[in-house]
Order: C-alpha cells, then sequence, then structure tokens
C-alpha cells in the first residue's frame, strides 16, 4: 500500500511540474525538455523582444500557445483551446493563482466564462463543452518594452 501511494505521490509531482506558468522561465532548451508522448512544445516565432511557441496534444485537440520576453525568458502570456475548460492554476502558477483567487473584482458570466484585469493580471476565458473552450491569460509586468 505505501509502495503504491508514493508510486501516485511521484506521478502526481512529475504532472504538476511538467506545467509552463505565467512567469515561469521558457526557452528553446527547455521547450526541447518539455516534449512528451502526449504533446509537443516548439518554437513557431522568434522576434527581436519576444517568442512563440506553442503546445499541441497528440490528438490536436489542445492548443497552447505561450508568448515569452526575450530578455527576461519568461512567459508573460499564455492563451489556449481545448474541449474542455483548463485548470487556472496550473496556467497562473501559485504567485498569480493566489492574486486571481483572492481578488472580488474577477467577473463570471453564467455558462460563458470569466473575465479578470487588475491592471497587471488579466484572464479570461469563455465557451462551452459542446463548442470548446478558449482563453487567455497575460501579465503586463512580465511583458517587453514597446520599442
Amino acid at each position: 500500500m505505501n509502495k503504491l501511494l508514493i508510486l501516485l505521490s511521484t506521478i502526481l509531482v512529475v504532472k504538476l511540474s511538467g506545467a509552463i506558468s505565467l512567469g515561469d522561465t521558457l526557452n528553446e532548451t527547455v521547450a526541447a525538455q518539455k516534449n512528451t508522448t502526449t504533446s509537443a512544445l516548439k518554437l513557431v516565432e522568434k522576434k527581436s523582444t519576444s517568442s512563440k511557441f506553442q503546445s499541441t496534444s497528440a490528438d490536436g485537440k489542445a492548443v497552447i500557445t505561450y508568448l515569452v520576453n526575450n530578455k527576461s525568458n519568461k512567459v508573460y502570456s499564455i492563451s489556449w483551446q481545448d474541449s474542455k475548460a483548463t485548470n487556472l492554476q496550473e496556467i497562473l502558477g501559485s504567485t498569480y493563482y493566489a492574486k486571481f483567487a483572492a481578488s472580488k473584482t474577477k467577473k463570471r458570466i453564467p455558462f460563458r466564462g470569466v473575465n479578470f484585469d487588475d491592471n497587471d493580471l488579466v484572464v479570461t476565458q469563455f465557451g462551452s463543452m459542446l463548442s470548446g473552450v478558449q482563453g487567455a491569460a497575460s501579465v503586463k509586468s512580465l511583458a517587453p518594452e514597446e520599442e
């Protein structure tokens, strides 16, 4: 029984540590290490100030796009499209999820989604299980300065 609990705990830690959240470091080296049999993460566009990485599930149904500040290599924006609602705690990470969860200003629109903006963290998620769910989260203070 104890061996089973240890194994399950290890699997859970590996699953959670595999998620990329706002503020995490992401570059081509990290992206290569994140590729698994269930999803592929690759660089799709690189500009002078930012890079765009995209992760696609093996079945092609889930697509997550990450925007990274090239100066700091920090993820400043994540957008997603899937057949089900995404785990906002994984997307936002512990720092930004605590801010999001504690806020009383987020708007929940019944049967439609969530909208939150505190002038730094912006989160939007909408859709349905029938049409698919999409959303975006970004941190303005992590974004690259405009040239």
